[in-house]
């Protein structure tokens, strides 16, 4: 590995994300380049992903020379990205708090928060949702909760549809037992229910906040809240008005009562 005292700060962390980056590429790339799924396979069984914690101690190495400046809010950054599991993750997310809260760049920040499961995180993301002083991120931290949250009701769904065997204990593996435990018991109703008010919330205050790739939340959350609510098993399909092959006006109620076979397709 590189010399950790050589270059600036700013130089030091660009390199090792850098060196990070083309060991991750070089493990994926066993993959990429596999010509069978026996090979794909062989590999799983043989090779482990680059270590992450020597990386970790370095960029926690550049923090403690300095946690304020810009350089420590592109390590935290890297920290939450790269520390899934990772005991000393609830520091990092104090330091991130306490010293770059009030940065607009925070906004930069949103996704890892969402992502990550431990209960720092989601409290930061909360203090971010009802006190951050930019609008946007305001908005844009209530959309990642709801995304979070809805995820939940997700995988609540999945794992309560699972006996005890393999896929199970998967979940388990990338979990915790103690968060399995959680998700089978969760109330789905009055969990979907949180999910809506959160939504509401993004409607009612942020609507017109920017997304994160195009368009604004409002219209993601509208989107999002109208799936969950009327794009589900055992709710009345959505209305459809169209043509037929024949040029015939027809509407999806017309056929209630009836069997009826939808085919969405088209050319691209």
């Amino acid at each position: 590995m590189e010399n950790a005292a050589v270059g600036s700060r700013a130089e030091r962390l660009s390199a090792l994300e850098s060196e990070h980056e083309k060991a991750m590429d070089a493990f994926y790339d066993l993959y990429r380049n596999a010509k069978s799924d026996e090979e794909r396979q062989k590999i799983a069984e043989t090779t482990t992903p680059p270590d992450v914690k020597p990386f970790q101690a370095r960029v926690r190495a550049l923090l403690a020379e300095d946690a304020t400046d810009m350089t420590a809010f592109g390590a935290l950054k890297w920290l939450l990205s790269n520390s899934e599991g990772d005991a000393t993750v609830a520091n990092d997310i104090a330091l991130l708090d306490r010293h770059h809260f009030e940065r607009p760049e925070m906004i930069d920040a949103l996704m890892s928060l969402q992502y990550a499961r431990d209960a720092a995180s989601s409290a930061l993301l909360t203090k971010l949702a009802e006190k951050s002083p930019h609008k946007d991120i305001r908005g844009r931290a209530w959309m990642a909760k709801a995304e979070a949250a809805k995820e939940e009701v997700s995988t609540s769904a999945e794992v309560r549809g699972l006996a005890a065997g393999p896929e199970r204990d998967e979940y388990v593996a990338m979990l915790g037992q103690a968060e399995v435990d959680r998700l089978s018991k969760l109330d789905s109703k009055v969990a979907e229910a949180r999910v809506v008010a959160i939504y509401e919330t993004v409607v009612r205050d942020y609507a017109d906040v920017p997304a994160a790739r195009k368009g604004v939340i409002g219209d993601q959350a509208n989107a999002a809240m109208f799936e969950m609510q009327s794009l589900v098993v055992g709710k009345i399909a959505p209305e459809i008005a169209a043509e037929d092959l024949d040029g015939i006006a027809f509407k999806l109620s017309d056929y209630r009562g009836k069997v009826v076979m939808l085919d969405f397709w088209g050319h691209w």
